[in-house]
């Protein structure tokens, strides 16, 4: 045990979590920013203002950069020792399978939304057959709930084919 009560083990694997991707990410934006903080005090005019605006916007790059990488391949932001009772191939495939399920549920909803356009397609065909061969039996009630039923269905239709 060291002098803080920590096991050896535990100190280096707390070193050992430093060189996450995270950490490299996060330690290369404090020391760029800090470095061009300063040298934007340093300067004057137009170099002032341009500096000023890399030390905004540099940022917001490297978050937007990390947050495509997070949504695209989030296991490039781990490192290998950080998957300690899962084996990394078993967890990349996994990652990858959930892309696979994503575009799985996505034809899903597509399928789905084609088959209610069928439906109200089918359904609006009903009605106008039926408005237009009994108008004369149909009381005014029926009639003004069929002509709005029609008019939903033709906006639903309308809206699934676009």
């Amino acid at each position: 045990m060291d002098r803080e009560g920590k096991a050896a083990g535990e100190v280096g694997r707390s070193r050992e979590r430093l060189l996450n991707p995270l950490w490299v990410i996060s330690l290369f934006v404090t020391f760029s920013e800090t470095a061009l903080g300063i040298a934007v005090t340093a300067t004057e005019g137009s170099i002032q203002v341009a500096l000023t605006c890399f030390v905004v916007l540099f940022p917001i790059a490297v978050a937007g950069a990390f947050f495509a990488v997070l949504w695209k391949k989030p296991w490039h932001l781990y490192a290998p020792h950080d998957f300690t009772h899962v084996e990394v191939s078993k967890f990349v495939r996994a990652l990858k399978g959930a892309e696979g399920v994503r575009a799985k549920i996505q034809k899903t909803t597509d399928q789905v939304d084609r088959l209610s356009t069928l439906m109200a397609e089918t359904r609006l065909l009903e009605l106008e057959i039926v408005y237009s061969g009994f108008p004369g039996r149909l009381t005014d009630e029926q009639r003004e709930r069929m002509e709005a039923q029609i008019q939903e269905l033709r906006k639903l239709t309308q809206r699934g084919r676009a």
